[in-house]
């Protein structure tokens, strides 16, 4: 059995072998994982290093809690992934994070691989949530070098170069997103891009990682292997049954993936027929059929709060990329890499405007992404035809992953304050998770605490946020179940009503990226943007399906354990119908929790008097 070459052996020997091949693939993808977590490995050192000399700058951060691996406001869908993920960690087949009683098909199929692997991470880490999802984005990173090596190796037979474009694809990739959603804007794309990769990110709204899924970065790459397995298909029965299975699984990592893959292994098939090629694609679309049949009966709304968007138009963007891809695979159409990757290009091309044909959108963004990003793909590897495999594609790995570094210290530098919770909230969570049975049910009507209790405690929501990653619970019930809720606090939907008046959604949330750019964090500002039952329901919308209402008794079946009186309840609740909630199990300076007794669960009617208002209705 031969020694393993050391990283000195592999650069002054050259690659000559599979085993040093190999070997720096291995090394490239475990830094590449390195940098690219290396910000939430900082940023607790920044933090405690802060708190230790600066201890009263430090206790006036509004996020002074303890530092949390999962960005706390920059994509929503980051805290669903990682509320499934919890779920994962405690449970063999993740379902609804938030709403105990919904035992949901769909959920139990959707993204099941990813949630399992994160899962899995986190109990690896001691069933620590935000040290799973380092671990898990770790492993994403790694897996996208891999797999970007292996595609770009079958285009090109380049070696070195594929090392180095895989590298910096990774690296890089939101860098070239900016680049991939131009939309035409050339100067202010250009402005864009230069900003991001020389300014090192620099502020909060941006997140830091090699993208899909989410953060972690895991449902690329099966789609990377499963292209790679198809192009072998042809080869021998065993790369096809392989070919096939991984085909499938992507339906169960993520829908964009699976369709994607099954469009583009048909066409492929359709280009050169073959028995094994057909073998894979008939394989995928058995063993996805359960996926399919489960999905078919998805309703508008829940299409509605998957991003579906209404409106017939042709996406330009996505005809100059797929005549991009068309050009370069010009003279390389009657091979079988150029061609397939060519295939996920026009699949992705069709996908979009097919949905603008018949006036109806799902996540263009996605396909817009996939497509772009293997048109570019595409295009790395047949450079790497025209260019000489050298020594020093790898030095400028390196330059690369020096440049990479530079990012993810300034990043970490410049939000280190704000990747947190506020304290209060924080050690609120910890006795929950501490001192409550697991799956105890807690209500509460703040949003964020509603989106960070699944994560942070292994407790479950009353009033679930109905965001379609993590919970199919349609709007009406959940505005029911949050009706109870306004009755328990003693708080009339007619108050509701007039706050959300005073609220403008877009404008709050305008101003919250505002304050986030200068360093300010409005928490209850940020509560009354984000109020309601799930992102993708208009304001409007959710304010009609209250009023409907009125005259309905709220929710009084589901199960319910806890009351949540933090600072937004607080605000819209009298002294009287405080007091009559009773003796709190805890409290600290801003969060009381109390246990929802016989008597709490009445519905209570307050007066108009008590709540100074004049004609409220309330059942």
């Amino acid at each position: 059995m031969g020694s393993i070459p050391s990283a000195g052996m592999i650069f002054q020997n050259g690659l000559t072998d599979n085993a040093k091949r190999r070997a720096i693939v291995a090394l490239w993808a475990c830094a590449a994982g390195l940098l690219l977590c290396l910000p939430e490995l900082l940023m607790p050192a920044y933090r405690a290093f802060y708190a230790r000399h600066f201890p009263e700058q430090a206790a006036q951060w509004s996020l002074s809690g303890r530092f949390r691996a999962i960005p706390t406001f920059d994509s929503r869908d980051d805290s669903e992934y990682a509320a499934r993920m919890h779920d994962a960690a405690r449970r063999l087949i993740p379902g609804d994070p938030h709403i105990k009683e919904n035992r949901s098909l769909r959920l139990a199929l959707t993204d099941t691989l990813s949630f399992a692997l994160m899962g899995a991470m986190a109990r690896l880490c001691g069933g620590r949530v935000g040290a799973g999802w380092v671990l898990s984005r770790f492993a994403g990173v790694a897996l996208w070098v891999v797999g970007l090596y292996l595609l770009l190796i079958e285009l090109s037979g380049n070696v070195r170069w594929s090392v180095f474009a895989a590298v910096f694809t990774t690296l890089f990739v939101d860098v070239l997103d900016l680049a991939f959603f131009a939309r035409w804007d050339l100067a202010g794309t250009f402005k864009q891009v230069l900003l991001h990769s020389s300014y090192y990110l620099g502020h909060y709204p941006w997140t830091f990682g090699a993208g899909r899924l989410s953060n972690p970065a895991l449902t690329w790459p099966p789609l990377f292997f499963a292209l790679w397995l198809l192009l072998r298909a042809k080869r021998a029965w065993g790369w096809a049954l392989g070919a096939g299975l991984a085909g499938a699984s992507l339906f169960y990592f993520h829908p964009d993936v699976g369709v994607i893959f099954s469009a583009a292994a048909a066409f492929f098939f359709l280009w050169r027929p073959d028995r094994r090629t057909f073998a894979a694609v008939a394989l995928t679309g058995l063993l996805g059929l359960p996926w399919l049949v489960v999905h078919l009966g998805m309703s508008s709304e829940m299409l509605v709060e998957a991003g579906m968007k209404y409106g017939r138009h042709v996406d330009t963007w996505a005809l100059a990329w797929t005549a991009a891809a068309a050009a370069m695979l010009w003279k390389a159409r009657r091979e079988p890499a150029p061609v397939l990757l060519g295939c996920v290009v026009l699949s992705a091309c069709l996908i979009l405007e097919a949905q603008g044909l018949v006036g109806r959108s799902v996540s263009p963004n996605h396909w817009n992404r996939l497509g772009a990003f293997f048109a570019f793909l595409l295009g790395a590897g047949l450079l790497g035809r025209k260019i000489a495999d050298r020594r020093a594609w790898l030095w400028l790995a390196a330059v690369c992953a020096a440049w990479a570094a530079g990012r993810a210290i300034s990043y970490a530098q410049a939000r280190y304050p704000y990747q947190a919770l506020p304290k209060d909230l924080d050690d609120a969570y910890a006795f929950l998770d501490a001192n409550v049975p697991p799956d105890s049910v807690v209500a509460s009507l703040g949003p964020l605490e509603n989106m960070f209790l699944p994560i942070y405690t292994r407790e479950k929501n009353f009033v679930g946020y109905g965001f379609i990653i993590a919970c199919d619970v349609p709007a009406r019930e959940l505005v029911q179940r949050q009706r109870r809720a306004f009755a328990l606090l003693g708080i009339p939907d007619g108050k509701i009503v007039k706050e959300l008046a005073r609220h403008d959604g877009a404008s709050s949330n305008r101003l919250w990226q505002d304050a986030l750019w200068n360093g300010r964090v409005d928490w209850q500002d940020r509560e009354w943007s984000m109020f309601g039952v799930n992102d993708d329901l208009p304001r409007a919308d959710y304010v009609k399906i209250l009023e409907s209402l009125a005259r309905t008794p709220p929710d009084q079946d589901a199960e319910l354990d806890y009351l949540w009186v933090g600072p937004f309840e607080r605000s819209l609740m009298t002294p009287a119908a405080l007091t009559r909630l009773g003796r709190p199990v805890y409290r600290n300076a801003t969060v009381s929790i109390y246990r929802a007794s016989a008597e709490a669960k009445t519905n209570w009617k307050p007066s108009a008097r008590s709540l100074g208002t004049s004609s409220v209705r309330h059942s």
